[in-house]
């Protein structure tokens, strides 16, 4: 009786298939940036994986990434930024509770750098379903 000399591949696709449902699972979830309570808004959600995020925290701090920077600072570490990344969107993310007033300061020091497009991040609002 002769040897049996294949190797069995099947076990090692299972595994990599369910390697592979559980990293499409999980991807969504992975956050970037500093947590920061977002405000809810329907609008089509951004993709962050080439974005510079600048972060304003209810107590008016202000950072760029994960870096603390000053308001008045924020066109020079931007600018250091972008050069860095240079096809990348700048993105602001401001917690829901922070003035109007706060946010409309950081957006013209981010405007201020030569950004032109500039996004504001929000959560995703839960859809209600259609009543007949």
């Amino acid at each position: 009786m002769a040897a049996i000399s294949d190797i069995n591949v099947t076990p090692i696709v299972d595994v990599m298939l369910m390697l592979l449902v559980i990293f499409i699972l999980t991807a969504p979830v992975i956050r970037y940036g500093l947590d920061i309570n977002l405000p809810k808004g329907n609008l089509d959600q951004q993709k962050t994986r080439q974005a510079v995020i600048v972060s304003l925290r209810r107590d008016g701090q202000v950072f760029i990434q994960d870096k603390k920077v000053d308001l008045e600072q924020v066109p020079k570490v931007l600018m250091t930024e972008l050069a860095q990344m240079p096809a990348s969107k700048v993105m602001i993310a401001a917690d829901k509770r922070c003035s109007y007033e706060g946010v409309m300061e950081l957006l013209g020091s981010v405007r201020s750098a030569g950004v032109e497009d500039v996004y504001l991040m929000t959560e995703p609002a839960k859809v209600l379903p259609k009543t007949r």
